[in-house]
């Protein structure tokens, strides 16, 4: 059915020998036959399927080919497709192609399939938009392009490719069927979430690892088969992990089958369903349990962060009326002394009066050992320091205590928060992975805590004021 190179190249076994002198190079002819051109590869693929190259070439008939098909023939490229203009499904596998080319040609074109061949990307089909199905698996494709124009199209194996990334798929919304099996995709992401008609899709044998990323999948209403594992391809890191097919039947409960097996059935849906509601009620309760307790913490340290703080704030307080008193005295006596300078007459008049009675002498003598006023300032100004030296430590101590009670604060949500992302990566798991603290008397924690003394030497940080290491905290990881 398939013709082969030699069969065509036109060449001897035995050659004369006079022309092996004149052609030295005739002897790697033998070996390697000369290449096919244009029409020797359109006369084998009429010949594969029994169409009359001569008529062909006429124009008879061409317009009622619609399938054409060649296995493992080694065709270096896709040529001669302008005669055959009515032409709906193209097959070829076993190929050397390389690149997509002379397709344009036909506009009628549903369904192409160029595997097991050599392709290095998808392109050279934009013009093609009728297309319903494409094959082009067993290839060298590295990225998924130039698929925007074909909004037909229904059906796409890429599997067993040198994918990484699944991308531009956003156009095809009437995907139905869609292999990526066997590639290097490490994330779904929301990569399918415009391909809502998906129904079939297997990304078996690819990089998955998180059972958060299958959540992704919950945006297909219409997905019924689903393969991380199948048989065929192998599986991926995530379906090897425990309750893998419980997670999956419970976020997706409209499957029918998974990774090849039937899964069709209502009681083991209710079952995948209780497991994962109970698993989520524990971590809900335990989650809500910690802001419970993170709150009563927090308003212990607020109470008792006031508690400290009130004997500083009392003495702020009496010390701050202190110096208001003392501003007090401050402007009456600077009041006085403006008066004093203005009206000298008075004083004059009050030495006069008291000439009489012999009291004035004595009130001469105090007048006379009256400080000034400039006196006066300078001593309410050294008291007001003074006070005002004994607020700035009260204050430095508050403020201590104010950023005591803010770093507690700080480990208390870190803490909590902590504990939380735990516990919910435990259910976004499935319990694959489990966090546990230790406690002094486990076995492990003190060989854990000796471990990480032994390996400290006070010498290394002494430049820094580093004499010692202190453990607060050993926690272990399980990986089931």
């Amino acid at each position: 059915m398939n013709s082969s190179y030699s069969s065509s190249s036109g060449l001897d076994e035995e050659e004369d020998p006079v022309q092996e002198l004149v052609k030295p190079a005739a002897s790697s002819h033998k070996k390697s036959p000369c290449p096919k051109g244009k029409d020797d590869h359109v006369r084998d693929l009429c010949t594969a399927n029994g169409i009359n190259y001569e008529k062909l070439k006429k124009g008879q008939s061409s317009k009622k080919i619609h399938t054409l098909e060649m296995f493992f023939s080694g065709f270096p490229r896709i040529s001669g497709m302008e005669l055959f203009p009515g032409l709906q499904v193209l097959t070829l596998i076993g190929q050397e192609i390389e690149v997509l080319q002379n397709l344009d040609c036909l506009p009628h074109l549903t369904e192409l399939c160029v595997s097991e061949s050599s392709l290095k990307e998808l392109s050279g089909i934009d013009k093609c938009t009728n297309l319903k199905k494409v094959y082009f698996y067993d290839n060298h494709i590295s990225k998924i392009e130039n698929l925007s124009s074909l909004t037909r199209l229904t059906v796409l194996w890429l599997n067993n490719n040198n994918i990484q990334a699944i991308e531009g798929l956003e156009s095809l919304a009437q995907l139905t069927d869609l292999n990526l099996a066997s590639n290097k995709i490490t994330s779904i992401g929301d990569t399918l979430q415009r391909n809502t008609h998906l129904e079939v899709l297997d990304l078996s044998a690819n990089r998955i690892g998180s059972f958060k990323d299958l959540t992704n999948l919950v945006h297909l209403p219409h997905l019924k088969s689903l393969s991380l594992k199948d048989p065929t391809y192998g599986p991926n890191p995530v379906s090897l992990l425990c309750n893998y097919a419980t997670h999956l039947l419970f976020h997706l409960p409209k499957l029918t089958r998974l990774d090849s097996y039937d899964v069709d059935n209502k009681a083991l849906k209710e079952l995948a369903e209780a497991t994962v509601s109970k698993k989520k009620m524990y971590y809900n309760m335990r989650v809500k349990t910690l802001h419970r307790n993170k709150a009563d913490l927090l308003t212990k340290l607020f109470q008792e962060k006031e508690d400290l703080q009130s004997t500083p704030h009392s003495h702020i307080a009496a010390l701050v009326a202190c110096i208001k008193e003392i501003e007090k005295e401050q402007e009456n006596a600077f009041h006085c002394s403006f008066e004093e300078a203005h009206n000298p007459d008075n004083e004059k008049d009050e030495g006069k009066e008291s000439d009489g009675s012999g009291e004035g002498d004595d009130c001469a003598k105090k007048l006379v050992a009256k400080p000034s006023f400039t006196e006066l300032n300078d001593q309410y100004e050294i008291k007001k320091q003074a006070l005002a030296n004994r607020i700035a430590k009260w204050e430095k101590q508050s403020t201590e205590i104010e950023q005591c009670y803010q770093e507690s604060c700080q480990q208390v949500k870190s803490v909590s928060d902590m504990t939380v992302q735990r516990l919910l990566l435990e259910l976004d798991t499935g319990g694959n992975v489990r966090f546990e603290d230790g406690k002094s008397s486990d076995a492990w924690y003190k060989s854990c805590h000796d471990l990480v003394t032994s390996r400290f030497c006070a010498g290394d940080y002494m430049d820094r004021g580093i004499t010692g290491i202190k453990v607060h905290r050993i926690t272990r990881i399980f990986f089931l």
